[in-house]
């Protein structure tokens, strides 16, 4: 189910220009992606 869009909305404004992230087989994260250190776990 989606998220309701008073959430969806909250969720882009805490996230940012981060808010959608493309799959990692896609988009492989960089140090670049994350400056601020956040680990990302790669499944």
């Amino acid at each position: 189910a989606a998220m309701p869009p008073d959430e969806a909305t909250a969720w882009l404004l805490a996230r940012g220009e981060h808010g959608w992230r493309r799959p990692a087989d896609l988009a492989p994260p960089t140090d670049l992606d994350h400056p601020s250190g956040q680990v990302v776990p790669r499944a």
